[in-house]
Formats: C-alpha cells, sequence, structure tokens
C-alpha cells in the first residue's frame, strides 16, 4: 500500500476544518433566522394586544397573550406580564368578560370554551385564584342547570368528565333518559350514534345487572336499530339472550340449487356469498324457514 505523505494529510484537515466552519456557519446562521422570526412574532403578538386593550377587548387581548404568558422563552414571557401588571385590573377585567360569557352559554361548545378559558387562568400568574375559583363554581352550576333543563342536551358520549357537576343522581338520570330517546328515535345510524350506543353501554355496565338503568336499556333494546357489530360486541356481554335471538332474527338462511345440478357451480356461489355478507348461512336440504335460491343453466 502507497504510505500517504505528510502534505496530503495536512490538506485533508484543513478541508475538514473548513467543512466544520461552514457547518456550523450555517447551523448559527439558520438559528439565528429562526430566532429573529420568533421574537417578530411575539412583537406582532403584543402590538395587538395593545390594539385589542385600547378597545376594551380584555377578553380578546387575553386569548391573543396566552401563549407567551406560558412560554418556555423567559424574554417573551417577560414582555407579557409586564404588560398585564402595567394594564390596571387586567384580570379583573377578564374575569369579568368571561362571567359574562358563562351567563350566556347555550351549546356544549359554549360550555367547553368557557371552561378551557377558566382552567387557563387557573393558571396564569398573579391572578387571584379565589376569583378563578368562584368563577369555576359559577360555570358548573350553570352547566348543571341547563342540562337539567335541556337547554344543553348532554349525551353520553359527550365528554362529561369535564363537568363535575354534571355527575350527580339526578343528573345523569336525566343524561341517560335523554340519550335513550335520541337512539331509539329512527334515523340513518350515523358514526356519532354509534358513539352514542357504545357510551350507553358502558354506562349501564358501570351500573350493573341490577340496576334501573339495565333494566331501561334491556326494555329500549326492541326499538333501537342494531347491526351485526353491535350485537356481536358489547350488547352480547351485557344482554347475552337478546343479542342471541336478535341475531337469529337477522340471519338469513340459504339453499342453493342449480339446474341442471352442478356442485362445483354451487359451492362457488355460496362461497361467493359468504364473503359478502356474515348473516347468511348455507344448508343442503330444504325446510319451512330457508330461502331457496335456484340458478338455472339456460
Amino acid at each position: 500500500m502507497r504510505a500517504i505523505s505528510l502534505k496530503s494529510v495536512k490538506v485533508m484537515i484543513c478541508l475538514l476544518c473548513l467543512t466544520g466552519c461552514l457547518l456550523f456557519k450555517g447551523c448559527a446562521s439558520s438559528h439565528s433566522v429562526t430566532h429573529v422570526s420568533l421574537r417578530k412574532a411575539a412583537e406582532n403578538r403584543l402590538e395587538r394586544v395593545n390594539m385589542l386593550l385600547a378597545r376594551g377587548a380584555y377578553l380578546e387581548a387575553y386569548e391573543a397573550i396566552q401563549y407567551d404568558l406560558f412560554s418556555s422563552d423567559p424574554e417573551d414571557r417577560g414582555l407579557a406580564l409586564r404588560l398585564v401588571q402595567n394594564t390596571p385590573d387586567f384580570y379583573w377585567h377578564v374575569l369579568m368578560a368571561v362571567d359574562t360569557s358563562v351567563s350566556r352559554i347555550t351549546t356544549l361548545r359554549d360550555a367547553s370554551s368557557a371552561k378551557a378559558l377558566v382552567r387557563s387562568l387557573a393558571e396564569a400568574p398573579s391572578i387571584d385564584q379565589h376569583q378563578v375559583a368562584q368563577l369555576s363554581a359559577r360555570l358548573d352550576a350553570r352547566v348543571a342547570a341547563r342540562n337539567l333543563d335541556s337547554s344543553i342536551p348532554f349525551l353520553l358520549s359527550d365528554d362529561l368528565k369535564q363537568f363535575p357537576s354534571l355527575d350527580t343522581s339526578e343528573g345523569m338520570r336525566v343524561i341517560f333518559a335523554r340519550s335513550l330517546a335520541v337512539l331509539t328515535t329512527p334515523s340513518p345510524r350515523g358514526k356519532s350514534e354509534r358513539a352514542l350506543l357504545a357510551a350507553t353501554l358502558r354506562f349501564v355496565e358501570l351500573r350493573g345487572a341490577g340496576s334501573d338503568e339495565y333494566r331501561d336499556l334491556a326494555r329500549a333494546l326492541p326499538r333501537i336499530p342494531l347491526s351485526y357489530i353491535d350485537l356481536k360486541g358489547k350488547l352480547a356481554q351485557l344482554y347475552p339472550d337478546y343479542a342471541s335471538q336478535a341475531m337469529k332474527d337477522i340471519m338469513l338462511t340459504i339453499l342453493i340449487e342449480t339446474v341442471p345440478p352442478k356442485r362445483l357451480l354451487e359451492e362457488d356461489v355460496t362461497t361467493l356469498l359468504k364473503s359478502r355478507s356474515p348473516l347468511l348461512t348455507f344448508v343442503r336440504e330444504p325446510s319451512a324457514d330457508v330461502m331457496r335460491i335456484t340458478i338455472a343453466e339456460l
């Protein structure tokens, strides 16, 4: 093997050093550009906050400055905190605005948005936590009342955990009855109703087989459109007798015949039909409850 000359080694070292410098410079340049972009974005947000405050739109201003108040960047966080501290009664105005929105909630979306704001305020720096707790209590009371008078028709498939005030015997009784009413109302079964059926079955399972809810759902089952998948899932575990009979009712027993008789053709057709639906069973002998399909060769 030919020995590498000292000159070649020096050239290689120089090239490696130059490449490293260029890479470092490129990374540093990229980092600098990113930092400048983020700083500009933060300045634009603060400028927008000042415009909103000038209009008295305190809630919108808080929503606009939230990102910076909780930022991991100490410079962004510091600028946002100083702006809040230099605005007289900033949080008082925000709390009043949220309180007004709480009094006007009419939908689940309204309630969820208000809840998210209250949770955010509970973590905001330099805010009166006692006032936040009072606001949270008013929101929960409002949601509970809206559920009972059906102004907000909560269902078992909704995210109920975000509102602890709903978890009372009366509140859940209303939600369960409302959910059964939706399930037993004739309509095309969509994704949302399938989620509601699954949530209702989970709820009944938690209540237990001896509960009123278990018996109420049992009485409602004949009026709920159920698919093959429904009958083979959780429902079969909770109501095995009903699921078994319902499966028999929707199954179709078929006898395939060919004229003239061709066994291979009969088997091919049977295999094809089986692949199209799990609700079909096939027999070789005729009976009263069997559908006969005759394939005649012309």
